[in-house]
């Protein structure tokens, strides 16, 4: 029999096939080369499907985990808007100047829903404190004032470098 030295497709090791036309160094290699192909392609076709279904069911998928998390219901959830005259609770900005919906406002512990609040305001204005003295006592700091200013900061020169060429002129003399 007459064999041929070739290189494996899948490895890059070296074997001699009995074909010309052998692209395998051994089964394994034929296996894994076929698995991997179909799992890739399965892939490929899972991902293609979840977006197509996620671009056409966001509503969906929204009104859901609205229900899941909050247990109140999109038309609730339109009432409140409406209620706020679709704008932040806090700010008051309108929801039309947000990328993103208003988001559900809500007591961690008792699980009270207060209203709709935009993402700046949820996140860094509100967060997790719910008590109304601690916000009274910041407005009073914010209101109150010290009466003292920082002074304005006063650039300072910038040292330029000795020139080489008068140096070396001086050394000379």
């Amino acid at each position: 029999m007459h064999k041929h030295p070739l290189d494996c497709h899948l490895c890059g090791t070296e074997f001699l096939g009995y074909r010309a036309s052998d692209k395998f160094c051994s089964s394994y290699c034929r296996w894994r080369n076929k698995f991997e192909q179909r799992t890739q392609e399965q892939a490929r076709r899972r991902q293609a499907y979840q977006k197509k279904w996620g671009t056409v069911n966001w509503q969906r998928r929204r009104d859901y985990m609205i229900a899941y998390t909050y247990g109140i219901t999109p038309e609730q959830y339109q009432e409140l808007l409406e209620k706020q005259q679709y704008c932040c609770a806090v700010c008051g900005k309108h929801e039309t100047e947000f990328s993103r919906k208003l988001a559900i406002d809500h007591d961690h512990q008792t699980f009270e829903i207060f209203g709709l609040l935009c993402r700046t305001c949820n996140h860094t204005l509100i967060g997790k404190h719910r008590d109304p003295a601690l916000f009274r006592a910041a407005a009073n700091y914010l209101e109150k004032g010290t009466g003292l200013f920082v002074p304005p900061k006063v650039k300072k020169k910038k040292r330029g470098r000795k020139k080489k060429t008068t140096s070396v002129l001086r050394k000379q003399e």
